[in-house]
């Protein structure tokens, strides 16, 4: 199984790097399915875990050509 990297950002990064991009929590999913489209994936999972949990996530998972181990650390 891959090394799974886990990040946290904050909503100050979030202002900085998309304040007119980025307008709410849907438009951040949206991008970033979008973003797998633009990195050529065919395929897209978009997968909820421990919902109404504090705990809750949401992983996109695409087959697109993304970035390398190296570009993210």
């Amino acid at each position: 199984m891959p090394e799974q990297l886990h990040f946290r950002i904050s909503s100050a990064l979030k202002d900085i790097i998309g304040r007119d991009l980025i307008t709410d929590d849907y438009i951040a999913v949206f991008e970033l399915v979008k973003n797998s489209y633009d990195a050529h994936a065919t395929i897209v999972d978009i997968i909820f875990k421990n919902l109404n949990t504090p705990n809750t996530e949401i992983i996109i998972k695409d087959n697109g050509k993304g970035m390398t181990h190296d570009d993210i650390v």
